[in-house]
Parts: structure tokens; sequence; C-alpha cells
């Protein structure tokens, strides 16, 4: 049976999986701004990384008036996220868990319990478009 599905099990699957489909249009995050631009001379709080932590870092001190430069190694934000994540990855724990708070907008919910890969990644351009716009290099 599983060497060989049948052809109304293989659609069945199919329609199921489009309509619960995870993978998303990179294109619909939010801008972050240039990643490859000069360092700052000088700034008060340098952040090593922006995944999910680093921007959350940079929310933190950009909201308490400092100004901050955070630094990543690849030019694209989203740490473990965008680096080892699939379509298929999700938050191994519940919502509460691991949740960025506080976010603003059209589009800001909570995540839902064992979120995807997208919604993770989505919230982290979220609050670096906000609040990190520009400062990451």
């Amino acid at each position: 049976f599983c060497r060989a599905p049948p052809r109304s099990m293989l659609k069945k699957l199919s329609e199921v999986e489009k309509r619960y489909r995870l993978q998303r249009d990179i294109e619909e995050f939010l801008s972050v701004g240039d990643t490859t631009g000069p360092l700052p001379e000088a700034v008060d709080v340098v952040i090593v990384g922006a995944g999910i932590t680093g921007v959350a870092l940079g929310r933190s001190f950009t909201e308490r008036g400092f100004s901050i430069c955070i630094l990543e190694k690849t030019d694209e934000i989203g740490g473990i996220w965008k680096s080892f994540a699939n379509v298929h990855s999700r938050v191994n724990t519940s919502e509460v868990g691991y949740r960025i708070v506080d976010q603003e907008g059209p589009k800001a919910r909570p995540n839902i319990d064992h979120s995807p890969t997208f919604e993770i990644m989505r919230d982290i351009h979220i609050l670096a478009a906000k609040y990190c716009h520009g400062k990451i290099r």
C-alpha cells in the first residue's frame, strides 16, 4: 500500500497539503533595511546575531533609548530559523513559551501553539523592521 498508494489517496493528500501549506513567499516579509552598509562609528550596544534573540534584544535596547548595531554573519536575518529550519519545522513548545510579545500593526497576533517556521520568521522581521531597521550589518 505504501509503495503504490492509490491515485485517489494521493489526490486527497495533495488537496490537504495545499490547504495547510506552511511555506510562504519570503517577499511578504517587511524590509529591515540595508544589511551591507558601513558599520557605525559609535553605538551604545553591539548585539551579535540577528536571530530571534538578537532582534528581541534590539527592540529592548531601542525602546530604552540606546543606539544599537546588530552584527549578523549572513546577509539575512533569522538565525537558526533561517539557516536550519524548513517548512515542516515547528517550535517544540507551547505558544506562551516562545512568543515575541507586544507586536503592533494590522498583522499582529500571538503565535499559535507549536508555531511553524513562517510565523517565527515573520515575527522576527516585524520586530526588526520596526526597531532595528537599518541597524543590522
